[in-house]
């Protein structure tokens, strides 16, 4: 019902990045990153439950990236990410349209993810002078995170944070088909 950005900027060596493969349920404290094939489920919201917030669920989501300029040749990873160890839920309302709610929170993360990597794609040059690289990654990174919160909010407004399950029904349809648009830019 309420959600959380973590947006985390790093330069970074990519072969240092394990391949993310995910079980069922993440391990306490690892994040999860965004996967097709694997959705949210409520043992991943692993938080206590935050009984003052007046929501039933809250999904920490943001977008993980990681650059680096290597023999002037630049590279870069972006990865939409779910944290188990700062999301919860209440225990009494872990019903299957929350999760469908908590899970579009993750998948717009992914959407704009999508976004990033679409611009970091049409970079080029950012190796070639100082200060460049972050200069230009910082943007892509703000024009991401400014989306994906803007997204959120919109989401939450329409759906009445899952209350409103026809609004909520619409926007899914919306971001599927935005997803698909963007499926050159899954990796």
């Amino acid at each position: 019902m309420r959600f959380a950005i973590a947006l985390c900027v790093t330069v970074a060596v990519l072969a240092a990045v394990p391949a993310c493969r995910r079980k069922p349920a993440a391990k306490k404290g690892a994040r999860i990153v965004w996967n097709a094939k694997r959705k949210l489920a409520w043992a991943d919201f692993q938080a206590p439950f935050n009984a003052k917030s007046g929501f039933g669920a809250e999904s920490m989501v943001g977008i993980a990236t990681q650059f680096e300029c290597k023999g002037g040749k630049f590279t870069y990873l972006v990865q939409a990410t779910f944290d188990p160890k700062d999301s919860w839920v209440d225990p009494k309302k872990r019903v299957p349209e929350l999760l469908a709610h908590e899970q579009g929170h993750f998948d717009f993360a992914e959407l704009y993810a999508r976004k990033m990597r679409a611009g970091l794609r049409q970079l080029s040059g950012v190796c070639a002078t100082q200060g460049s690289l972050s200069e230009k990654t910082g943007f892509e990174s703000k024009r991401a995170n400014d989306g994906l919160r803007a997204a959120q909010r919109q989401y939450d407004r329409i759906a009445e944070h899952g209350i409103n399950r026809q609004g909520q029904k619409l926007v899914l349809e919306v971001l599927a088909q935005n997803l698909a648009d963007m499926a050159a830019y899954t990796r």
